[in-house]
């Protein structure tokens, strides 16, 4: 009998010894430490407003040894990505203790340009036709227009619908002269300018050369784009 109780105190000692050397970390907290690294890290490719979702975690506690714990969340990618699978390693006093891959969604948000109105293909994107709105951009991180980003005239190559964010993949710098816009076509010979009204038949930038039709002479000419609506036609 005596014999049975010594060894059941052994067992007694043996299991809070084990207990007394374990720690538990919950899933809930598992995720917050994901947020913050995610978070962290994507502050390297974006100034917008993050929010990270944590799509599944394998289980709901995690014993672990006794220790200080420290996390490391990493990715196979340097860059932003809107849902991603990350490597989590947890150690326990600097060893490694577990590793799991857990699937993320991060969501950004910003105050960013979008039409106010429908802007048709080729037209001018102004302060009158767009306005800054909060959007959620994850998937357009870098081709977003910020407040006061919108400096030079610009052309859409795509129409926009009322409300879309613009998108700087659809624009280009608007040209000195426009096709199918009017124009000043100066004709110049022997010290002598005169000028005329004709259509672009090309878009041009200054030095390009374009065609030029006028409708009042019923002549195609072809002249050098030497400023913002002005062709000159040498003869």
């Amino acid at each position: 009998m005596k014999k049975l109780f010594s060894i059941a105190a052994i067992i007694f000692l043996m299991m809070t010894s084990t207990k007394a050397e374990a720690q538990i970390i919950t899933a809930q907290q598992l995720k917050s430490e994901i947020s913050k690294q995610v978070i962290e890290t994507y502050k390297n490719y974006t100034n917008a407003d993050l929010k990270v979702e944590i799509l599944n975690i394998p289980f709901s506690e995690l014993n672990l040894k006794d220790g200080a714990i420290t996390y490391k969340v990493t990715s196979n990618t340097n860059r932003f990505m809107a849902r991603d699978v990350k490597r989590v390693e947890i150690f326990v006093n600097g060893l490694l203790a577990r590793v799991i891959m857990v699937p993320v969604d991060v969501k950004a948000y910003k105050n960013v340009l979008v039409a106010r109105s429908v802007i048709n293909r080729e037209s001018a994107i102004t302060v009158y036709n767009t306005s800054i709105q909060r959007k959620e951009i994850s998937n357009l991180i870098s081709n977003v227009i910020a407040p006061g980003e919108l400096k030079k005239d610009i052309m859409s190559k795509k129409m926009f619908k009322e409300g879309e964010i613009i998108d700087k993949r659809f624009l280009t710098a608007k040209p000195d002269v426009i096709r199918n816009q009017e124009v000043v076509a100066l004709f110049k010979s022997s010290g002598v300018m005169i000028s005329i009204s004709a259509t672009a038949q090309s878009d041009g930038n200054i030095g390009d050369y374009v065609t030029l039709k006028s409708p009042k002479y019923q002549r195609v000419y072809r002249g050098k784009v030497v400023g913002p609506n002005r062709v000159l036609v040498t003869i």
